[in-house]
């Protein structure tokens, strides 16, 4: 995927990126300008004051100010752009990653890759490259020529400076990178702990188990805290160390003009040794958000391999059009392996329009695997699924999903609004036609009881409600829906039995003249079925 290459970054975010980095490089220009002034004003100070001297030293003292007020807008729209792009990005991605690979995942450690990643790629962007760029660089390049313009004999002072710089940080580097990554492995260790602790109260409770887990936390979070003092310590010591060698150079430097070994005027002296800390300071940062950077692309990477997951080919190949209304489903010798473990093996089965079909057997038989082969979610690894007589791999599934209506035996409900949950972006629909649908799904009591009505929140996975209701409330998608292929995945698992004949009686009439499949382990489901298929 193309958010995982930085220049695809770079091409999409390419205006924000050019103009924040002029505006620091002409930012560090005038400064090392206004250092340059500085010195004439000094120089010429006992033969007169120069007003145009004085007018460009006061310009370049200002300016800086003003380009780093205007360097805010592109820096913020920049650094918290690129933070929502690679998350949309995500959402890109799953909308058309292979269904398999993206259950390889895991939902909590996806979130983390997501979440970190992101942040991580942000600050690779901004914090790194557009720092080196529009700052570091140009600092250097500036104070270094207008040195050499004063007197190139500074130079070699410089040189072994930066060849002591050097040596202390190959050192450093080396022993921050390896505090950062333990303190990296921890953190992500020490979230697991809250997260399964926050969300298993239950489990955790009566099992005992949170007189452990705080032990645990305790106990990382300890050397947590202890790595980043040592990080924090470290990165004050990369700059002590560079203050001190400044002044070391600085004091030399004073030492061999007062010696007459190098001839420097007043303000000559002074703008060296302002342009000498300037030419450190950039050093010194350098090392710390180079750090940053190789431990920001681990966790990068982290989220870059989500990106390159296989994709669905029948959502992002090309692949023929389906505009057909769907009368029949046939799988003809259909076999289906999943990490060398046979699931399906030579399914045959054939489905009609106006029949609701009961697919029963014991849990692992392969009746849910059957169906997401059917909804082209899994891939058949032998023999062919036909709609109206078509190969489903050779059918642009979004369209085919046009006519497919699924409840999953899993939480049929996301967090938003009731009216959202049951019909989406549907404007064209009216509140009244929702709650009589809610009223044929036996929602009358629950939906009296909710005082924002069809703007109550459900919550995440509709936890603000009961199974029984999430379900109920799914169903009631049934009555706003015009596909003509009807799965239900064991959809009344959680409702009571009076509550399951209702809403299975109610919503017979909408399956009239339409292909139904239902998985079901409940025997008296069967007499609203014409056909049982036993796996």
């Amino acid at each position: 995927m193309k958010a995982q290459n930085i220049r695809y970054l770079i091409k999409y975010f390419k205006n924000l990126t050019v103009t924040y980095i002029i505006l620091g490089v002409l930012c560090q220009f005038l400064k090392s300008i206004n250092i340059l002034y500085y010195q004439k004003i000094l120089d010429g100070f006992s033969k007169g004051l120069s007003l145009w001297s004085l007018l460009i030293y006061s310009t370049t003292l200002i300016l800086p100010f003003i380009l780093a007020y205007m360097s805010e807008y592109p820096k913020s729209k920049l650094y918290h752009g690129i933070y929502y792009f690679l998350k949309k990005e995500v959402l890109e991605k799953i909308s058309h990653i292979d269904y398999l690979s993206y259950m390889t995942f895991g939902r909590g450690n996806l979130l983390q890759k997501i979440e970190v990643g992101a942040s991580a790629g942000r600050s690779i962007y901004v914090d790194f490259y557009c720092h080196i760029l529009r700052e570091l660089i140009p600092s250097l390049i500036f104070n270094l020529l207008f040195i050499s313009l004063i007197d190139l004999r500074v130079i070699p002072f410089i040189t072994l400076g930066y060849l002591i710089v050097f040596l202390i940080s190959k050192f450093l580097l080396t022993y921050l990178e390896r505090i950062k990554r333990e303190n990296l492995i921890n953190e992500e260790a020490l979230n697991s702990i809250l997260t399964r602790g926050v969300f298993e109260i239950v489990t955790f409770r009566i099992n005992r188990r949170y007189k452990s887990e705080i032990r645990k936390y305790e106990s990382l979070s300890e050397k947590v805290v202890d790595n980043v003092t040592s990080m924090t310590l470290i990165h004050e010591l990369f700059f002590t160390i560079f203050a001190i060698l400044v002044a070391i150079i600085q004091i030399l430097l004073l030492a061999l003009v007062l010696t007459g070994h190098i001839s420097l005027t007043v303000g000559g002296l002074v703008a060296v040794l302002a342009y000498i800390n300037n030419i450190y300071t950039p050093i010194a940062i350098f090392n710390v958000i180079f750090v940053n950077y190789r431990l920001n692309k681990v966790s990068y990477e982290r989220l870059a391999e989500f990106y390159r997951a296989p994709d669905d080919l029948g959502l992002t190949s090309e692949k023929k059009l389906f505009h057909e209304k769907i009368t029949n489903v046939r799988l003809v010798d259909v076999g289906l392996s999943i990490s060398n473990k046979e699931i399906l093996r030579n399914l045959n089965l054939n489905f009609d329009k106006g029949k609701i079909y009961a697919l029963t057997g014991k849990s692992g038989s392969g009746k849910s695997t059957c169906v997401k082969t059917i909804l082209g979610l899994l891939k058949a690894t032998s023999g062919e699924i036909l709609i109206n007589d078509r190969k489903l791999s050779s059918i642009n599934l979004d369209d085919y999903y046009k006519d497919v209506f699924y409840i999953s035996q899993e939480v049929p409900i996301f967090e938003g609004s009731l009216r959202e949950n049951i019909i989406f972006e549907n404007e064209k629909i009216t509140d009244l036609e929702i709650i009589e649908a809610l009223e044929n799904c036996g929602l009358k009591n629950f939906f009296g009881k909710l005082e924002k009505g069809l703007d109550t929140s459900l919550g995440e996975k509709g936890l603000n409600v009961s199974g029984g209701e999430r379900q109920r409330i799914a169903f009631t998608r049934l009555y706003f829906s015009q596909a003509n292929l009807i799965i239900f995945d064991e959809a009344t698992s959680a409702m009571d039995e009076k509550t399951e004949e209702l809403i299975l009686n109610n919503v017979l009439p909408l399956l009239e003249n339409k292909l139904t499949i239902m998985i079901t382990h409940h025997q008296k489901n069967l007499k609203f079925v014409d056909e049982v298929i036993s796996f």
